[in-house]
């Protein structure tokens, strides 16, 4: 007997996953130009044809696991007009790296059109320009702090459900709140869409995934489990 390794896409509405272990599309050198969408719809494939605007392949991501990630250090972003929406609720997950506590706003990510102003479709993920601080939202801020996080590797879990929507990090809640009821438009990774390179998340992304729905508690307890393995 032996046991099935869990994948992230034994979860059902798995809509998007970013993995950095594959589908990576480099220019010449380890600029990444296309990141593939995993889950294996390609219209959701995300890219960046500007060289000055793509993040850096790195085969040691530098976590414990030594898994490769994407570096967006530098004012790095992707993004597609997948030229889809979905209702709320949504599930964001993400093995990544948190910037250190400086005077700017890091995106890690936010929907919206490409190449527009975002209106009514988003979803956005931060960390505030003083220390500790977090921010989700689609159309209302929902603002919290988490200490010991900066500068290092964590996975998050984001619910984007109205007034059950919440904040999970290695592991455990760490927010709740109402940051709106709007659908989601994806997707801007790395930066605010309608913002400016020195918005970028500035740290490297190892996994990010979009299922269309509430994860339950089971569900959390695999992903979460995937992810830390992930990070090592």
């Amino acid at each position: 007997n032996f046991a099935i390794p869990f994948s992230p896409d034994d979860i059902s509405d798995l809509i998007c996953w970013y993995n950095s272990s594959e589908g990576i599309t480099k220019n010449g050198s380890d600029l990444v130009s296309q990141w593939n969408n995993f889950e294996g719809t390609s219209g959701r494939d995300l890219v960046q044809a500007t060289a000055s605007d793509k993040p850096t392949f790195l085969s040691d991501g530098g976590s414990t696991s030594e898994n490769p990630a994407v570096d967006f250090t530098g004012g790095s972003i992707m993004q597609i007009d997948y030229g889809e929406s979905f209702n709320q609720a949504y599930t964001m997950c993400s093995a990544c790296y948190v910037p250190a506590n400086d005077s700017n706003e890091r995106i890690l990510f936010d929907g919206g059109e490409t190449g527009a102003t975002p209106g009514s479709l988003r979803a956005y993920f931060g960390k505030m320009d003083s220390a500790n601080a977090f921010r989700i939202r689609t159309d209302t801020n929902v603002n919290f702090t988490q200490s010991g996080i900066v500068g290092t590797w964590i996975y998050v879990i984001i619910l984007y459900d109205g007034a059950d929507s919440y904040v999970r990090m290695n592991g455990s809640e760490v927010a709740t709140g109402n940051p709106g009821t709007d659908a989601l438009q994806p997707l801007t990774l790395g930066q605010f869409i309608d913002g400016s390179s020195a918005q970028s998340w500035n740290e490297p992304i190892m996994h990010f995934l979009i299922y269309d729905k509430e994860l339950d508690a089971d569900e959390i307890e695999d992903i979460e489990s995937w992810l830390s393995d992930q990070i090592g």
